[in-house]
């Protein structure tokens, strides 16, 4: 198994919520507007359609010259056109009469990102991200993982409260949707969540 595979093992979406720079964009917009929609749960598993989508398109739909098409980084992906398409377009205007419907289209959807990350935490990293839908797939069985502790959990609610995934912390502190940004550590009044590294990683029920 290769460094990166032990590392996307180990972390889950600890990548997520520390390392991806559309995901960093995405919270400095949410800083804007204190009061958030929820997003529908049922949006949340849209990313996995994507995914696989982002795999299999490739090999079955073939695009010029015999060459497969990353079609997710062509027609959705906005970080390209925010950390690329638009840094070009504006300081290369000899690059205008190249821009066509497809950048068009994909300014839409960076607009589009960039207004709802206003009203709500992180769209994209949970609706349609297929990285995100991938290192989702590791979180239950994470090395680097949150446990709680039964002896000191109060149940108060102040984790839920303040997570910005709408995760049920006491039941389910692993979530596919947990992106280990650590709020509910930090709002934990008795110090009851514990950010750990196991070699048998388990999952600590604490609602009976």
């Amino acid at each position: 198994m290769t460094h990166q595979k032990r590392l996307v093992c180990h972390t889950g979406r600890l990548v997520c919520g520390w390392l991806c720079p559309f995901g960093f964009f995405q919270e400095l917009l949410a800083r804007l507007s204190k009061r958030k929609l929820p997003i529908p749960r049922v949006l949340t598993f849209l990313k996995y359609p994507v995914l696989l989508l982002t795999l299999l398109l490739p090999i079955i739909w073939i695009g010029d010259a015999n060459v497969a098409s990353p079609y997710f980084c062509k027609y959705l992906c906005p970080t390209g056109t925010l950390e690329a398409g638009l840094p070009l377009g504006l300081l290369k205007p000899e690059l205008h009469p190249l821009l066509g419907a497809i950048f068009s289209w994909k300014v839409f959807v960076l607009l589009f990102f960039t207004l709802t990350s206003i009203i709500t935490f992180r769209p994209f990293c949970r609706t349609i991200c297929p990285l995100g839908a991938f290192y989702a797939l590791f979180n239950a069985g994470s090395l680097w993982r949150l446990e709680i502790s039964p002896h000191r959990c109060i149940s108060c609610g102040h984790c839920q409260e303040v997570c910005p995934m709408d995760i049920d912390v006491l039941h389910n502190p692993n979530s596919p949707e947990c992106i280990r940004c650590m709020r509910c550590k930090n709002a934990c009044p008795t110090e009851a969540i514990v950010f750990s590294v196991k070699t048998q990683p388990q999952v600590i029920d604490v609602i009976k």
